[in-house]
C-alpha cells in the first residue's frame, strides 16, 4: 500500500440533521458512495485499490487524532498502490493463471 484514504464521519453533525438512527445509515451510504468514486478514479489511472472496514478503530482514531467529544470516527480505509493484477494467490492453489479468468 502506497497511500490510504480514510473516510471518517462526524456523527454529531449527522444527528443534527437526522434526529434518529437514520444518521448511521446515511453515514454508511455516503462512505460507500465516496469509496466507489475513489476506486473508479484510481482504477481509471492504473492505481490498484483495497477497500476495507477491517481495522482497529482506536489505532486509526489515534493516528488521525480524532476526538471522541467530536463524535468523529473512522468508517472505511481505501488502500492505494500497485501490485499484481491477479487477485488470486498462486500459492493458495486456486488453479487460475494470472491471465485466465475463472469460468462462469
Amino acid at each position: 500500500m502506497s497511500a490510504a484514504i480514510i473516510i471518517t464521519c462526524r456523527f454529531d453533525k449527522l444527528m443534527w440533521k437526522y434526529k434518529n438512527s437514520r444518521s448511521y445509515r446515511v453515514a454508511l451510504l455516503d462512505a460507500g458512495h465516496l469509496s466507489q468514486a475513489v476506486q473508479m478514479v484510481a482504477t481509471s489511472i492504473g492505481i490498484r485499490t483495497w477497500p476495507t472496514a477491517a481495522f482497529y478503530d482506536h489505532d486509526v482514531s489515534d493516528l488521525l487524532e480524532l476526538r471522541p467529544q467530536n463524535m468523529e470516527y473512522p468508517l472505511m480505509v481505501i488502500g492505494l498502490g500497485s501490485g499484481d493484477p491477479n487477485p488470486f494467490d498462486r500459492d493458495l492453489g486456486d488453479g487460475f493463471a494470472s491471465s485466465d479468468p475463472p469460468a462462469l
